[in-house]
């Protein structure tokens, strides 16, 4: 619930930005361009508005996921890596240190947030079924047209070109205003009132009403209400979407101006005035098209008619073109609409030969997943297979990769990786002194990695990340993107990315390699060497996710590993470490 909660709020956002937009384009180009081009701008709005509501996983999700988040030190948490289990070499080679990021709005909040959205929708729904309860009453106790009335009816339909027969007239004396109704079996309702009516008035009416059934405006209130009902919390959208409403009756206007003619405009506006003034039963939400208007789109509707003229040609090519830049602007939207569900959250699998691992007797005590990589057999042995898809901040674990991309673009070398440390206080006495890529790694120094990323520059961030296929690619959180922010990676391409960096796969000089290898070396002994490095999420003081992401060379065999433990019961990259080690060891690997 909180994700999605998380990222339609911000998809709405980009919606509401392109409703100002197209509000602004209708303003400037009014009685310059076709009418019915204009109109076809909502339709880019609709399809926008579907976006974060439906997978899309082909488009990429560039947009600031680290929002309400800020890493802090005032309030920090930290474990100096006593890991239980291990030995006095292990936990002095490993230290899973690091710091809490405080957000601003937490999963609770999205949570609560959810629970008031969801109440909204209810009562909506709620809302729209007891309107559509009203209608169909008003649909069973109608009855049938007297023979005059049935003529300008079947006239009508003829008029407008309507051989469709489904549609049907009905009187009824429960409503004040005509409106048509019925997706499948669209039906005209026609006041019994509005029996005294002049023969041209009862046509221009009914033309109207035939005009929303030939212009599928039944379809558009479905698709309306349930925008509404979705979109209930942004009074941008509930703007737009009633815009579009009123150009609909404003499009069936000019439908009935263009049969009769425009010398018989005046009359038809007289017809309206008169008709309002009868009243307009018009709920919030409703799934019909009415005749009647409120005040507002009266004055709209006779303004619009008294400056109809013909536009089958007019203007035609700046039509098309103020209609294609709506649309290209709306499909250049898309990737920051596309977010609610969070769907480059998962890695998507393809190809790869899974072999499910039943491990879970070692995660009674903290949920998680673990995957092992073979790249020989090109085999993941996996546990877990829902979490291993799932991206998660990689935290420190991506410091690897700050290391070896600062090592390619020659900020530091393998000879020379020293870093001044600028005399700021931090919270751990281990990252207050110079570091080299050794000891910041084991330390896991916050500072000395930020200054490499800094050095690296976003630019060149991206192009490596998108190098290497490393996740989500998104470092578009704030600066420490890679702690519980905007980058995300999945337990299985954690192994993937590892196994490539290791062999070359990724052209990188060897010396670079081997200078991060030997920065993340944990322990060796006669027969294999071990790797990796810790991560810790913590949130307002919250432990949310602990990982370990290593290797283990054995002889000429290699095996790449990583272990994600999810919990707010103290998951931390230290648990993540001695939980990889029992399991390797259980394997026979280490």
């Amino acid at each position: 619930m909180s994700l999605f909660i998380a990222g339609f709020i911000k998809s709405t956002v980009f919606v509401s930005v392109f409703i100002v937009f197209l509000i602004a384009i209708k303003g400037i180009f009014k009685n310059k361009i076709n009418f019915n081009w204009n109109f076809k701008m909502w339709y880019v709005l609709l399809f926008l508005m579907a976006v974060p509501l439906f997978p899309a996983d082909f488009i990429h999700l560039p947009f600031i996921n680290g929002f309400g988040s800020v890493s802090t030190v005032n309030e920090f948490y930290i474990t100096q890596g006593t890991v239980s289990g291990a030995t006095e070499a292990e936990n002095a080679l490993v230290k899973d240190i690091y710091i809490s990021v405080n957000k601003i709005f937490t999963e609770d909040f999205y949570n609560i947030l959810g629970i008031i959205y969801l109440t909204g929708v209810v009562v909506l729904v709620f809302i729209t079924v007891k309107n559509y309860i009203k209608i169909r009453n008003i649909l069973k106790f109608s009855f049938e047209p007297d023979k005059n009335i049935k003529e300008i009816f079947n006239k009508s339909l003829y008029d407008l070109g309507i051989k469709n027969k489904r549609i049907k007239l009905v009187i009824s004396d429960s409503v004040k205003s005509p409106f048509l109704t019925g997706l499948i079996n669209p039906v005209v309702v026609f006041p019994f009132s509005y029996g005294c009516l002049e023969y041209d008035e009862i046509r221009y009416i009914m033309l109207h009403e035939i005009g929303h059934f030939k212009n599928r405006d039944i379809l558009n209130c479905f698709v309306l209400c349930f925008y509404q009902i979705i979109y209930w919390f942004n009074p941008i959208v509930y703007f737009g979407l009633k815009e579009m409403k009123s150009e609909m009756e404003i499009r069936c206007d000019r439908l009935v101006v263009e049969k009769i003619g425009i010398e018989k405009a005046k009359n038809y506006g007289l017809t309206i005035i008169k008709s309002a003034q009868k009243g307009v039963f018009e709920p919030r939400i409703r799934t019909y098209a009415a005749f009647g208007a409120n005040n507002s789109l009266l004055k709209r509707r006779i303004e619009s008619i008294a400056c109809i003229s013909y536009e089958k040609s007019k203007n035609k090519l700046k039509s098309i073109a103020v209609f294609l830049l709506v649309f290209a602007i709306g499909i250049c939207q898309m990737p920051f609409a596309c977010n609610a569900y969070g769907f480059n959250d998962y890695f998507k699998t393809g190809n790869e030969k899974i072999v499910a691992e039943d491990l879970s007797a070692f995660f009674k005590d903290s949920p998680g997943c673990f995957v092992l990589y073979t790249p020989k057999e090109d085999i993941f042995y996996v546990y877990n297979d829902d979490y291993a898809k799932k991206r998660i901040s990689p935290n420190s674990t991506y410091k690897i990769y700050s290391a070896v991309i600062a090592l390619e673009e020659g900020i530091i070398t393998p000879d020379n990786s020293f870093m001044k440390w600028d005399g700021k206080d931090n919270p751990f006495d281990s990252w207050n002194m110079d570091q080299d890529i050794k000891s910041a790694m084991e330390n896991s120094v916050n500072w000395y990695f930020n200054s490499l990323n800094e050095k690296i520059g976003a630019d060149k961030t991206k192009e490596y990340l998108k190098l290497i296929n490393y996740g989500n690619e998104d470092i578009s959180g704030n600066s420490d993107f890679y702690l519980e922010s905007s980058l995300k990676i999945s337990a299985i391409e954690q192994t993937k990315v590892l196994s490539n960096l290791f062999n070359g796969v990724y052209g990188f000089d060897k010396e670079n390699i081997n200078a991060v290898k030997d920065a993340i070396t944990v322990d060796k002994n006669n027969e294999a060497v071990l790797y990796g490095k810790t991560g810790t999420g913590n949130i307002n003081g919250k432990n949310v996710n602990g990982s370990f992401v290593g290797c283990v060379e054995k002889g000429e065999k290699e095996y790449f590993f990583a272990v994600n433990l999810y919990s707010s019961d103290g998951a931390t990259g230290a648990k993540a470490y001695n939980k990889a080690l029992e399991i390797l060891n259980y394997m026979g690997i280490y």
